[in-house]
């Protein structure tokens, strides 16, 4: 009887034992496939891991953030600020001849396009602004565009804009508007104001208002809104430039340049540049390409490069 007892506990130890074995073989297996990832092979040979969580495919645009200026209008610029969400803020600003526009703007970007209706334009004018977000660009469409009825001229924030982003070098000339004939002598005198700063570090500034006053007979602003010399139209000769200073000779050889927004290297010439005003700095000197000059220009440039020595 003893004999039987003893067995049949020894079994039911045994086969306990396995029943906890076999359970805790289950368990660790569901652990197992819980956090598994499913192997699959890509068409080259190669594996790869098939997550349950898909990539998002929506599209970052906060590398779009910068300011933007058109070239093709007068006085157009665009501040922009895009955070990782394609939250779209900023400012859209116009001033032909002075005549200033501007909206700000709060929007979202969705499949390269935002769209943001305005009620105030600085005219009174209303509409929606389009955006289409392009390779180095963004392209800005005013529909549905309603002018004021006491604006009759119809200034504003109106048509089409493109918009191409400024190198962030040049972020620091972005307040720096360029002269033209239409502007008045108030725009004349804030502009000067706004750059005197540079021409406080010229070293050879007083030289050439001493050449303006002495020997241009030029005694008031006019030395900081007028070319020393007309290289874009007059081909200069040998006989005309003989008696001027080699000093002026250089500046006038760099004023092509200048003409054409060449940003240069020699501070002392880049600040007496930046006091003209008309000038703004737009392109540096590994980006300049000399056919962008006219062969007058050209011309001149031999000469005046030759006399300047």
């Amino acid at each position: 009887m003893k004999k039987k007892i003893i067995i049949l506990t020894i079994s039911t130890a045994l086969l306990i034992s396995a029943c906890n074995h076999a359970k805790n073989a289950d368990s660790n297996q569901s652990i197992e496939n819980t956090y598994s990832l499913e192997i699959q092979e890509k068409p080259n040979g190669e594996t790869t891991n098939d997550s349950s969580f898909p990539e998002s495919n929506t599209e970052n645009y906060n590398n779009y953030s910068g300011i933007y200026t058109d070239d093709s209008k007068d006085n157009a610029s665009l501040s922009v600020s895009i955070d990782n969400k394609n939250h779209l803020t900023g400012n859209i600003f116009h001033a032909p001849n002075g005549h200033e526009s501007e909206i700000d703007f709060d929007t979202h970007i969705e499949n390269d396009t935002a769209k943001y209706s305005y009620t105030e334009d600085g005219w009174g004018g209303k509409g929606t602004l389009v955006f289409e977000f392009l390779d180095n660009q963004i392209n800005i469409k005013v529909e549905d565009h309603i002018t004021a009825e006491n604006n009759s001229i119809g200034y504003g924030i109106q048509g089409e804009y493109t918009f191409r982003i400024i190198d962030p070098r040049l972020v620091q000339y972005s307040s720096l508007d360029k002269y033209d004939s239409s502007w008045s002598e108030d725009q004349i005198i804030d502009e000067t104001y706004k750059r005197s700063k540079y021409i406080d570090n010229c070293n050879f500034w007083n030289e050439v208002v001493n050449y303006w006053e002495n020997t241009r007979e030029v005694r008031d602003i006019a030395n900081i809104y007028t070319y020393l010399f007309h290289s874009d139209t007059i081909k200069y000769t040998k006989s005309d430039l003989e008696n001027e200073p080699k000093l002026i000779l250089n500046l006038g050889k760099n004023e092509i340049y200048a003409r054409h927004g060449y940003i240069f290297k020699d501070e002392n010439i880049e600040n007496y540049f930046l006091g003209q005003i008309w000038y703004v700095p737009t392109t540096f000197p590994e980006d300049f390409d000399d056919s962008s000059l006219s062969e007058i220009e050209k011309e001149n440039l031999v000469l005046f490069s030759e006399l300047s020595q």
